[in-house]
């Protein structure tokens, strides 16, 4: 009826227009499109008196003839800069504003892979994108930025790998002397570590951030040199891969502390032990980075940094277990989400196994195992509150990180507890908490009184969630390992305790990485993308029911073949009309097969 509406409105206010669509429909129909038969002039030889006759088949052709290209024009892609990682600050992973890809089309005939990009080592990084973007070759592009482990930086056309764009608008590498680093320097090998998690190196492993007020991304790199080893803050004008002024910086603080690796009272942060997983923070004119460990592996500690965005001086270093052990930042390479709940900003961390004090906090606090908040103010990093579970000595004998998937961020809520955070550790337990009262600790309780809710026995336990969970209008979306996508509501602050729907598919041991698409409340799919040990499977699901898969990879094995997963943490991130999908050494471009 929408349609029928408009196009009648259309030809009622130009009856020239109409008569000369019917007088030229018969004789053009076969040769001309649709836009241009509405430019052709007014034929003569029909008589206006006839208008209300000419009107009605004015209509009728336009429903007819019309529509489908009405309906394909409808789905041209809207650009959405992807700056930091799963869209924005909060984390959540939807994007809202996606017109091109849709329920209907999303589909084996219809939607498969497009082209990959290929690069020089593993892809870690979620890949960003900024829209028309003139670059250093003098056009401008719609631009996909990846990082690899390799201390590699490119900068694609992020819609064609043909012609011209088969080749990187630029390439450079933290790890020259045009970076900071020095002559012969490498990535560090894995062998280093101890841990074969980030592998074959340990160049780029957090997904970087964009400021697109001045054309710079803020990246980590990790460096060997001269067989030192080195993490640095880099600040990249991403026209051109150059650094910008005061670029880079080493990262490096030294604490006072006893703790695991320290000497004489202090604690010095090791660019070797320590890994740079989750991704980095912009906020305020300020950049965050955080740090865990590799497997677990010798005298590591969780660390937070904060520098200025212009100058990129150190702001502030915290240890977050200076007299003890871990209390590693992973979350799966999770972003940290931040909100406007305390002046300056509060970020909000999880943190996995390692010592543990209670409040009240200062210099020597622990976090282990615990929910952190962080006041922003003036760059600074000052814990304010937290929520530990009632048994983290139990997760930390068990190896069951409480930090292993990243903190979901929800929009506000009606009702007593508008700001709600949602988490799943390694244990599968599913704690709802309060953004402005954690909860602390609940000691010698049998669970999670301390949280807004305690769900058990729907993640299975000690399988876990090894990604984040993400959100889309009343539903939150989990994937587990060894488990199903499953979908939960949402409604007033309150999780339902049990699926409203779940996928067929299972997962393999680190689950899935998801995002979800949709043009506002509208169109909405669920994207999964499961890091199998043969290969990355990605599949669309029907946001609003889980058990209509509209997609896999799978089903087209030859032509949609996405090969050996880099990243178990991997989630595939959605703009302008694409899905793009990191994998050991490229990423993969999926699209509607033909577009018009």
């Amino acid at each position: 009826m929408r349609r029928f509406a408009v196009l009648s409105a259309l030809c009622f206010s130009a009856d020239e227009r109409c008569s000369s669509l019917l007088a030229d429909w018969c004789l053009r129909m076969s040769e001309l499109p649709c836009s241009l038969l509405l430019l052709t002039k007014s034929s003569a030889s029909l008589n206006k008196r006839k208008s209300a006759y000419i009107q009605t088949l004015c209509v009728a052709i336009f429903s007819i003839i019309c529509g489908p290209a009405i309906s394909v024009r409808a789905q041209i892609p809207t650009p959405v800069p992807v700056l930091t990682w799963r869209y924005d600050q909060t984390h959540a992973g939807q994007n809202t504003s996606e017109t091109a890809l849709t329920t209907a089309n999303v589909n084996p005939d219809s939607f498969g892979k497009l082209f990959s990009h290929k690069v020089d080592s593993s892809v870690y990084p979620q890949p960003l994108y900024v829209p028309n973007l003139k670059m250093s070759d003098g056009q401008t592009h719609n631009v996909l930025f990846i990082e690899t482990s390799n201390d590699s930086m490119y900068a694609f056309d992020a819609d064609s790998n043909g012609g011209a764009n088969a080749n990187p608008i630029w390439k450079v590498s933290l790890a020259d002397t045009n970076h900071g680093a020095a002559s012969g320097a490498t990535a560090i090998p894995w062998q280093d570590t101890g841990s074969p998690d980030v592998a074959p190196t340990v160049g780029i492993t957090g997904t970087p951030v964009i400021d697109a007020s001045t054309n710079t991304m803020y990246v980590v790199s990790n460096t060997k040199e001269n067989g030192t080893d080195f993490a640095r803050l880099h600040a990249i004008n991403i026209t051109t891969g150059a650094e910008q002024p005061n670029s880079p910086v080493e990262i490096k603080a030294t604490v006072a502390g006893t703790g695991n690796g320290s000497s004489g009272g202090q604690l010095t942060f090791s660019p070797l032990w320590e890994n740079q997983r989750p991704a980095l923070a912009l906020y305020n004119g300020y950049v965050y980075i955080g740090f865990a460990a590799h497997g677990d592996f010798n005298n590591w500690h969780g660390w937070l940094f904060s520098y200025n965005a212009s100058t990129l001086a150190q702001m502030a270093a915290l240890c977050l277990s200076p007299n003890g052990f871990g209390a590693g930042i992973w979350a799966s390479g999770a972003g940290l989400p931040i909100d406007d709940g305390a002046p300056g900003g509060r970020m909000f961390v999880v943190t996995g196994n390692g010592t543990r004090t209670s409040p009240p906090f200062n210099a020597t606090s622990e976090f282990g195992e615990s929910v952190v908040s962080f006041s922003l103010a003036n760059g600074g990093i000052t814990p304010i509150d937290e929520f530990t579970p009632f048994n983290y000595q139990t997760l930390n004998s068990h190896d069951w990180d409480l930090g292993s998937g990243g903190l979901l961020m929800v929009p506000d809520q009606q009702g007593t507890h508008p700001h709600v955070l949602v988490h799943v550790g390694k244990e599968g337990r599913i704690v709802v908490l309060d953004r402005d009262n954690l909860g602390g600790y609940a000691a010698g309780a049998s669970s999670n009184t301390n949280a807004l809710q305690d769900i058990s026995n729907v993640i299975p336990q000690s399988k876990g969630l090894w990604a984040t969970p993400a959100y889309w209008n009343g539903h939150v979306y989990f994937c587990g390992r060894n488990d199903v996508a499953k979908s939960f509501s949402l409604q007033n602050g309150t999780l339902s305790t049990q699926p409203t729907s779940q996928a067929a598919d299972v997962a393999d041991v680190r689950g899935g990485g998801m995002s979800v698409s949709a043009n506002g409340n509208n169109d909405a799919i669920l994207w999964v993308l499961q890091g199998r040990s043969e290969s990355s499977v990605l599949f669309a699901y029907d946001a609003t029911d889980l058990t209509h898969r509209l997609y896999s990879s799978d089903d087209s094995a030859t032509r949609d073949h996405l090969g050996a997963a880099a990243s178990k943490f991997a989630v595939p991130t959605v703009y302008g009309g694409n899905v793009y999908a990191a994998g050991k050494n490229y990423v993969a471009v999926f699209g509607l097969s033909a577009r018009s």
